[in-house]
């Protein structure tokens, strides 16, 4: 599968994330039994009318640097400066239905390390990890654990991280 279009499964469910420029779940939901990363723009957000021309991603770290008018995922600052720091990927180890993603913003002197593990029944765990990269610290105000609401197919998903997706079952 393509590195920038990944897909973790199990028989309960599908995760599809796109890893580059940034990381971002673009679908979580019952399982796709014939999905190939050619599939993701099908499954992309809409852009919703009265809103910007162009859709603001959701990322793994919900930042404000992409453009989210919502709450930040990572809010801190380096004595006033680098508060908003936007992430690019810089490495993507899959092993199975694990999945690790780097990244990094070079501005901000800041590493993200994010860890996405779909169970057989299709429970989502994510973990992240930041590391400051510049010998000044930087002050972290806030690190949230949490996933924005992805919306595929009209259905949306609870924040809590331990809940799975829905079944497809009525």
């Amino acid at each position: 599968m393509s590195d920038s279009i990944l897909r973790l499964q199990s028989a309960a469910a599908d995760v599809v994330i796109k890893t580059r420029p940034f990381a971002e779940i673009i679908y979580w939901g019952p399982h796709l039994s014939h999905f190939s990363p050619q599939d993701a723009a099908s499954i992309a957000r809409p852009v919703a009318n009265g809103r910007l021309d162009v859709d603001s991603p959701v990322t793994l770290m919900a930042e404000l640097g992409h453009g989210l008018f919502g709450a930040p995922g990572i809010e801190g600052h380096r004595q006033g400066l680098d508060a908003s720091p936007m992430f690019t990927t810089t490495e993507v180890v899959q092993d199975g239905q694990n999945l690790t993603l780097l990244s990094e913003d070079a501005q901000a002197g800041l590493r993200l390390c994010s860890e996405l593990q779909l169970d057989s029944s299709g429970v989502l765990s994510v973990r992240h990890g930041l590391t400051n990269l510049r010998p000044q610290p930087w002050q972290v105000d806030r690190l949230a654990g949490r996933r924005a609401r992805p919306r595929s197919h009209g259905l949306s998903w609870p924040l809590d991280p331990r809940i799975p997706a829905p079944s497809s079952d009525p």
